[in-house]
């Protein structure tokens, strides 16, 4: 994968509600914004991160979020100091937001005593602070964790849903990146890469490049 690819991966990353590629299903629940907490779990590339960032505010600043990422740190002097000092930080004056916002990206290489300990966290900061969690292995996920906070699998569950995605990716591609990119690639090229990567949308851009 060169450079280039995932430059143009990065330039094209979703980053409001219009951009990124849902199924139905999941859209619908976010249709006012984040009202509760969710653990988004399913294959890699299927707009899982992209759509917990734009969920917490991290392209518009508008919400208090933080932003682990579960593969670089997962200790509990993280949770005891960061997260908490975090979840516990009042503001002074009169603000217009309800929630401050925290996104675990990758929460399944966090350690067993990371997510042991992560339970207390959900139910002692619940009427302020939401958690989003992202996964590719909603098995890693502890069981007292999943039993706390609702999952939407992000993969498809049929082949409406499968024919859905495919013809909103190559909708997104032909009207708006190639066009923009001043690129060409012939429609059966196209079909044929969408079906070979699929789900993958990540894979599937960084193969049109």
């Amino acid at each position: 994968m060169s450079v280039k690819s995932l430059l143009l991966w990065e330039k094209w990353r979703p980053k409001t509600m219009d951009d990124v590629i849902l199924l139905p299903r999941i859209r619908k629940h976010f249709e006012n914004g984040i009202e509760g907490n969710y653990i988004f779990h399913g294959n890699y590339g299927t707009g899982k991160t992209s759509l917990a960032r734009i969920l917490v505010g991290k392209y518009t600043k508008d919400k208090p979020f933080l932003e682990i990422n579960s593969s670089l740190d997962t200790s509990i002097d993280l949770l005891r100091n960061e997260i908490e000092d975090f979840c516990k930080f009042s503001p002074m004056m009169e603000t217009d937001w309800d929630y401050k916002y925290i996104f675990f990206d990758e929460f399944e290489r966090t350690s067993p005593q990371f997510q042991d300990a992560f339970k207390a966290f959900i139910e002692k900061y619940s009427k302020t602070v939401r958690f989003i969690i992202t996964t590719n292995h909603l098995n890693k996920i502890d069981g007292g964790i999943k039993s706390r906070i609702p999952r939407l699998n992000f993969d498809c569950e049929n082949l409406e849903e499968e024919k859905f995605l495919k013809q909103e990716i190559y909708k997104r591609i032909t009207n708006v990146v190639l066009p923009k990119e001043g690129q060409e690639v012939p429609k059966d090229d196209l079909v044929n890469i969408i079906n070979k990567k699929f789900p993958d949308f990540r894979e599937i851009m960084v193969d049109v490049e």
